[in-house]
């Protein structure tokens, strides 16, 4: 699980850099780009189409703040998160990206030792910057 949470880490902070340095706006479809940058940094026990992800712009640091602080909504009938989109975001602009997985354990007696009554662990990844000036050349 350790393991699992490093390489969501480090993929979703590689595939945000993408954002912040406008290249994925650049790329004629951010979404996809930032999509794949996100999934190639993944090992092969972690499928692209288990993990969630959301991108935001923000006004200010003190709304970015006040809004990753309360945690994603999730659908009552699957559990499933209900995600806001992806948005990159212009030059200047403050982007929270949120990258989620759900760890299944691989038996039920781990989640009782972590306190939980499921067998799994949902592991979110929060990566927050101000983009880069790369508008107007």
């Amino acid at each position: 699980m350790v393991f699992v949470q490093s390489v969501l880490d480090s993929s979703a902070r590689s595939a945000a850099r993408l954002i912040r340095t406008g290249q994925a706006q650049g790329s004629g479809n951010a979404q996809t780009y930032f999509q794949t940058a996100l999934c190639s940094g993944l090992p092969s026990i972690v499928s692209c189409g288990s993990i969630v992800y959301q991108t935001r712009v923000f006004p200010n640091w003190g709304a970015t703040q006040t809004s990753l602080n309360t945690p994603p909504p999730r659908d009552p009938d699957t559990g499933k998160v209900i995600t806001v989109g992806f948005t990159a975001g212009n030059c200047g602009e403050i982007v929270a990206v949120q990258v989620m997985y759900d760890y299944k354990f691989f038996t039920p007696l781990i989640g009782s030792l972590l306190g939980s009554s499921s067998s799994s662990s949902f592991l979110t990844s929060t990566v927050v910057f101000q983009n880069e000036p790369f508008c107007g050349g």
